[in-house]
């Protein structure tokens, strides 16, 4: 019989499945952490809880912000976000120690009623992503006031936002711009979140590339959210972006007569736009509906699908096929 590395299966079923997870994994039993990593600090506003393990206890601080002097720059330091917190972001001030490396984590599912949550109360209430290789995954991230004018600002290379949950607007509040990708972000990757809004709620642009960046990945994201104008993506790229991949979002704008999901402004972007589900209000031609603005850009389209009527099979977008 053949042997096979340690590590690398058996003899009898091979070489195991290889993920990569840079937050590490959370079993049933324990989670697991990326090499060379440590959990640094427990961010928990209800204290010490009874039945707490004292290690686990000792780590324990009241807000992110008292979290962060607990990492080391670049060693894959987690900041776990225990279920239950709450906490207000009142200014652009709470990531001001934020180490290059840092991962931020959430201890349970998002969409949870007891998911970690952090509510944005004023017209400048902002999270700056300015430092390098950051990881902000599994938090519940929410529009508590009127006209936020830009919730999420990366601008540090290497961020990862992730499986996180976003209310971007209901009646009376709204984030202007959810997240947004500025200069100098290069290689970001917003993978996997829920970015929500009520019907009578609208947000300018959940997620907007706004500067010449390089690889930006946007994909497995849901949108369900209206846009502050009927022609405005959801996702909008708005200055050349190389290396730009959109890929397996599902959008819906209920902005009343929406025709956008995914804008492309007057500029040179290259890259691939593939496999989007997009649903928009309007009543009107859709194969030019769901991806605007396209002509300009450098950009390659597969498969992106778009329904403008209810009860109806979608189209395909933009409706030019390649020769």
């Amino acid at each position: 019989m053949g042997t096979t590395p340690a590590g690398f299966g058996t003899s009898l079923f091979g070489n195991i499945p290889f993920y990569q997870v840079s937050a590490g994994v959370a079993t049933q039993l324990a989670n697991i952490m990326p090499p060379g990593g440590r959990v640094c600090a427990v961010v928990d506003s209800n204290g010490a809880a009874d039945h707490d393990d004292p290690s686990y206890a000792a780590m324990k601080v009241p807000t992110l912000a008292a979290a962060l002097p607990h990492a080391r720059a670049n060693k894959g330091d987690v900041i776990l976000v225990a279920p239950g917190h709450t906490e207000n972001v009142a200014d652009a001030t709470m990531l001001t120690n934020l180490k290059a490396g840092t991962i931020i984590l959430g201890l349970v599912d998002p969409h949870k009623s007891y998911a970690p949550t952090f509510t944005f109360t004023a017209t400048a209430s902002q999270w700056a992503v300015s430092v390098a290789d950051v990881q902000i995954s599994g938090l519940r991230l929410v529009a508590g006031v009127a006209a936020i004018v830009k919730a999420i600002n990366i601008t540090g290379a290497g961020c990862r936002f992730e499986g996180n949950y976003v209310h971007l607007c209901d009646a009376s509040y709204d984030m202007v711009i959810g997240v947004e990708v500025g200069a100098g972000a290069h290689d970001c990757h917003i993978v996997g979140n829920d970015f929500q809004g009520e019907s009578t709620g609208e947000s300018t642009s959940p997620v907007i590339v706004a500067a010449v960046v390089n690889r930006t990945v946007i994909t497995r994201n849901n949108f369900y959210c209206s846009t502050a104008g009927a022609a405005k993506g959801q996702i909008q790229i708005n200055a050349a972006c190389l290396g730009l991949v959109i890929w397996d979002n599902t959008m819906w704008n209920g902005k009343a007569l929406s025709t956008g999901n995914i804008e492309f402004a007057a500029a040179a972007s290259e890259g691939v736009c593939g496999n989007n589900m997009m649903a928009q209000l309007n009543n009107g031609v859709a194969t030019a509906q769901g991806i605007l603005g396209n002509t300009t850009s450098l950009v390659r389209f597969f498969e992106n699908r778009t329904n403008d009527e209810k009860n109806k099979n979608c189209f395909y977008t933009p409706a030019a096929l390649g020769t």
